[in-house]
Parts: C-alpha cells; sequence; structure tokens
C-alpha cells in the first residue's frame, strides 16, 4: 500500500462548510446563496435505512463492512451507514466536524481525502462519501487519492440526494452545472485504463454509486500508485520522465524495470485519457497536455512509451 503524497490540500471555499455556516442555514436558509444551498443537502436528506441496505445487497457489500467516510462533515450519512451495521471510521478536513464525530462515538480524525494515511487504507473495506464532489477535492489531486481507495476490496460507494441532481438541472450557471455534476465523469478516464466495474442504484431520496476493480486489477493499481508517489518523492516540479529514470523508479518501488515501464505506460495513457476534452475542444493544446499528471503542486509529463 501506498502513503498519501505528503502535501497540505486546500478545501474550495472552506467558509462555506464551518459550523457558523451550517448554523446560519438552519436558523434562515433564506440567506444563503441558492448555489451554495446544495452544500448543506445532507443535514436535509432523507438517509432510509432500507434504502441503504437495497444499495448494499445489490453491490453486494457486507452490511458490516469496515467503511472509511471521506468528506463526513456534518455526519448524517456516517450515522446511517453505522445505523444498518456499517463499521465507520469517520474523516473530515475541518475540526469541529471531527470533534463531532467523536462526541458521538466515532472513531473520527481530521483528514482531507489526500491526506488519509496508509494505516487507515489498509484496515479499510470500502470508502463511502455523501456528495463529495471532485470539485471539492480539487483537480490535480482526484486521481491519485481516488487510485488508493479502489485498491480496497469493496471500491467506493458514493450516494447524492436527487434534490442536488435536480438543482444542477435547474443552475443557470451551466460551468458550476458541469463542475459539480461530475462524478461519475470524473472517473471515465480510470475505467479506460483500468476498467474498474461500475454500478449504479437510484432509490426515492438518493442515487448510489460504487465502483470497485478485480483482484488482478487492485494489484496493477496498487503498483501505478507506487510509481505516483515515487514520481513525487523523487523528483522536481514540471519533471518529464525519461527511459533514464526507470532504474530510479525501479528502485524506489522495489519493482522490476519492467513492471515500471507498463506503469508508465499506463499513466502515460491516464494522461491522455484524462486530456481528451481539453485536447479536443484545443487540439492546438495537445502538445501541452502530452503525457501530463499532475501531483497536488508537481507536473510531471511521461514520455512515449516507445522511448521505454
Amino acid at each position: 500500500m501506498t502513503e498519501p503524497l505528503g502535501e497540505n490540500p486546500q478545501l474550495n471555499e472552506p467558509k462555506l462548510f464551518t459550523k457558523e455556516a451550517v448554523e446560519e442555514f438552519k436558523h434562515d436558509r433564506d440567506r444563503v446563496e441558492s448555489k451554495h444551498l446544495r452544500h448543506y443537502n445532507q443535514l436535509t436528506t432523507q438517509f432510509d435505512a432500507s434504502e441503504i441496505r437495497l444499495a448494499l445487497k445489490k453491490f453486494r457489500i457486507p452490511i458490516d463492512a469496515r467503511a472509511t467516510v471521506f468528506g463526513g462533515y456534518t455526519g448524517q450519512f456516517a450515522d446511517s451507514l453505522r445505523n444498518v451495521g456499517m463499521q465507520i471510521v469517520f474523516t473530515d478536513p475541518i475540526e469541529e466536524w471531527v470533534e463531532k464525530a467523536k462526541s458521538r462515538g466515532f472513531e473520527a480524525y481530521k483528514l482531507a481525502v489526500q491526506e488519509i494515511p496508509r494505516t487507515v487504507v489498509e484496515r479499510t473495506d470500502l470508502f463511502a462519501s455523501f456528495e463529495c464532489y471532485p470539485d471539492l477535492i480539487g483537480e490535480s489531486e482526484f486521481y491519485y487519492p481516488m487510485m488508493r481507495f479502489l485498491t480496497v476490496r469493496y471500491g467506493i460507494l458514493f450516494s447524492e440526494c436527487k434534490a442536488t441532481v435536480n438543482s444542477m438541472h435547474q443552475e443557470e450557471d451551466r460551468e458550476i452545472s458541469q463542475e459539480l455534476g461530475t462524478f461519475r465523469r470524473w472517473f471515465r478516464p480510470l475505467y479506460r485504463v483500468y476498467g474498474i466495474r461500475r454500478k449504479a442504484l437510484k432509490t426515492e431520496h438518493l442515487n448510489f454509486y460504487n465502483l470497485t476493480a478485480d483482484p488482478e486489477t487492485r494489484e496493477v493499481l496498487l503498483a501505478d500508485c507506487q510509481i505516483l508517489k515515487a514520481l513525487c518523492d523523487c523528483f522536481e516540479s514540471d519533471y518529464r520522465v525519461r527511459a533514464s529514470d526507470i532504474p530510479i523508479l525501479s528502485t524506489k518501488t522495489k519493482n522490476d524495470k519492467h513492471s515500471v515501464e507498463l506503469s508508465l505506460d499506463r499513466l502515460e495513457r491516464l494522461s491522455d485519457s484524462i486530456h481528451a476534452p481539453f485536447v479536443k475542444v484545443l487540439p492546438f493544446l495537445a502538445s501541452q497536455f502530452k503525457g501530463e499528471l499532475r501531483l497536488g503542486s508537481k507536473r510531471f509529463f511521461i514520455e512515449t512509451a516507445s522511448e521505454f
């Protein structure tokens, strides 16, 4: 298993998620801008136990699985999973929500998605979240943590309420709507390169999505995570990875050189898939995106597989 990258992530618009902001919403929601109302949907969503059990059954997730909730926020989703029998570790980047979770008996840690340590990943069967969309995580910091999460047996369980989906469809600012509606779309590059499994279930109140990888694919994802971590540890920003770097990566990860070559080939294809929409719209920038992967504040450019 791999550790996080070791950089300090920044939550987008943190003031919207403070205890004061939540109290303001509960006191007078009319004072909250309409485009921000969706951030408080966890407070008002009905988490029906029968719907959650139905989702777990459909996705073949044991009712007593060990689940780590990321972006736990006000905690209603974590409560609902615990109430049906799941073993829950609660994480959130804001201290006050972590302390609240602890007061309700959760094992809880102040951790952003990008900070969850190896020790937590290794004892997790499932990573779960309610509406912790990629735009809250940060574009350049999304893929590495999600690849790490997909190395656990039952992968990722994501839930959203239909009120959020409806608000996206009604959003006048289409750019905001497209950004917030990207959870499944952001996984398309991982699906294309790794063939991860995708399942969905729509109930009366909630939409559920489960993304998993079979045992062989989990090993492949782990190997590629090791390479990404090694790149981040060994090289500076805007580094161009060449064939001469393979021995360094092999030594760092304790993988043979051929395995490193295969990982770099997959990561190059992942870059191509991530940037495909941009290249299609702005083809004259294709060379700028070629092989680029962002790891926190760093950018790496992987040369074509033929050069390996």
